[in-house]
């Protein structure tokens, strides 16, 4: 699920960047950067976070992922090998 900062955004300037990118997964917006605030992130989009079953955030990575850096982190920090 992703979630969508919107601070500096509008409803249809989001709508068009997640349209544009590609994105496949259910997205919600996020109006005043709660998400953001609250995992302390830089901003940095996207950002990933690692949530363990117990859900609790084990990692935070702002920025893209390759397909390699995400198996990785998946099996470092989650203990889950692909």
């Amino acid at each position: 699920m992703g979630a969508n900062p919107q601070s500096n955004d509008t409803d249809d300037a989001q709508a068009t960047m997640i349209k544009r990118s590609g994105v496949t997964y259910p997205t919600f917006p996020d109006p005043q950067d709660e998400l953001l605030r609250q995992f302390k992130t830089t901003g940095g989009l996207p950002t990933t976070l690692f949530i363990d079953a117990n859900g609790v955030v084990r990692k935070v990575h702002n920025g893209l992922l390759t397909q390699e850096l995400l198996l990785e982190d998946i099996a470092s920090v989650l203990g889950v090998r692909a």
